[in-house]
């Protein structure tokens, strides 16, 4: 089931590794936000915020998560939920870092922000997806859903 997620998702993304995460304020309220990723050999969900951000913020104070992924040409989406993490580990935090370059480059026209995640200023953050639920809308006969996860 896993490499179904992994092909989904990078079928996906081939465009641009791009997601739509949405966290919940500490007071309830829903925030989406679209953000550049990249997936792990675990199928975490890696990417980059700055500290400032309401989705950091979010994620500190509630670390569950939701996310879409739309594939318009062949009608289909993938939504998924997951629990999101602050990556504090200096090694993994280091890894996730070249993950993330190696996937955004030549793909995202952004320098990368090494600078500020040794300043502290940007946090790297992993998600684990806990559910997920491919929509096949194609065919006006069949099952638009499968859960593919939980």
């Amino acid at each position: 089931m896993n490499q179904t997620i992994r092909s989904l998702i990078e079928e996906f993304t081939k465009e641009s590794p791009s997601i739509c995460l949405s966290t919940i304020s500490e007071d309830g309220n829903p925030h989406a936000a679209l953000i550049y990723f990249a997936l792990n050999e675990a199928l975490e969900i890696c990417f980059f915020a700055p500290q400032n951000t309401q989705k950091s913020q979010n994620i500190l104070k509630n670390p569950k998560v939701a996310m879409v992924l739309q594939d318009v040409a062949g009608q289909k989406s993938l939504q998924m939920n997951g629990v999101a993490t602050k990556i504090e580990d200096v090694e993994e935090n280091r890894t996730t870092f070249n993950l993330l370059v190696k996937a955004l480059s030549g793909k995202v026209d952004w320098p990368p922000p090494a600078g500020k995640i040794e300043s502290g200023e940007m946090n790297l953050f992993k998600i684990q997806i806990t559910w997920a639920r491919l929509g096949d809308f194609r065919g006006h006969d069949e099952e638009h859903f499968r859960v593919l996860i939980g």
